[in-house]
């Protein structure tokens, strides 16, 4: 069995992930390969390190690789662990406070609010070039994605399933929901759970509406889809400032997202 951890640099998402894996018994019993990929070979190097200690400590007999070259990686994989940022923390700090220079009063900036729009947009550039590589390299693994914001990266491949059930009686079949599941060596079952209450549903079809508007601005590269999406989000009340703020972190940000016409 071959596991491929993906931003396995990050250190508040690589340690976690490698100790649960290099202390599972049943994981060391099957003769699994950890390949480490990290587009930073020093922090790869530093994770590494530290996974080679766990595993002698867990006395784990896990095989682990490490490689900055993903696709390499990719290669007959059976999962795909995901969770990939660029300048995280500087970015994410853009993302709340320009919002807030606005005028747009908003919580965290991360993963809701008009911030996560610009969040999502990063994260999709980095995203969308994976997943063409799984499809092309791996095409049966199954990928688990831990990249934010999940609900609106999680689209098509991740551990979030669409409501295709539906699980929820009362959310959209294209949107991306977190359910109760069954695991086992079949795969993952999700569990129905039915109708929200209805003042909850209504709020939360209006954030798959926003879904996919940042999803289908992102496939065009339409500005004018972007805007539309600033505009749906409970907080934003002036079209003009949702312009503004459009039109600045575009540019803040240029270097981090595509174009947009």
């Amino acid at each position: 069995m071959n596991i491929v951890l993906i931003g396995a640099g990050i250190h508040s998402f690589g340690r976690g992930q490698l100790a649960d894996i290099l202390q599972n018994s049943n994981l060391s019993a099957l003769g699994v390969t950890l390949t480490l990929v990290d587009t930073d070979p020093v922090a790869l190097d530093t994770m590494t390190r530290l996974a080679q200690r766990i595993k002698a400590h867990a006395r784990s007999r896990i095989e682990l690789c490490q490689t900055t070259e993903r696709r390499e990686a990719l290669v007959g994989a059976d999962y795909v662990i995901l969770a990939v940022a660029r300048k995280r923390m500087q970015l994410w700090e853009q993302d709340f406070r320009v919002p807030l220079a606005h005028g747009f009063r908003h919580c965290l900036g991360e993963n809701g609010g008009p911030g996560a729009l610009f969040h999502a947009l990063r994260s999709l550039e980095l995203v969308i070039p994976i997943c063409r590589d799984i499809e092309a390299l791996c095409p049966d693994a199954l990928l688990l994605n831990f990249t934010n914001p999940e609900s609106r990266t999680s689209w098509r491949h991740a551990v979030n399933v669409l409501n295709a059930g539906p699980w929820i009686d009362n959310l959209p079949a294209s949107a991306a929901v977190e359910v109760p599941a069954i695991v086992d060596g079949n795969g993952i079952h999700p569990q129905a759970v039915g109708a929200l209450p209805e003042p909850y549903a209504a709020y939360l079809r209006t954030q798959c509406a926003i879904v996919e508007l940042v999803t289908e601005a992102y496939r065009t590269r339409s500005k004018k889809l972007l805007l539309q999406a600033l505009l749906l989000d409970p907080v934003v009340n002036s079209i003009e400032a949702a312009r503004k703020l459009l039109d600045d972190m575009l540019e803040l940000q240029k270097a981090y997202l595509p174009a947009f016409d």
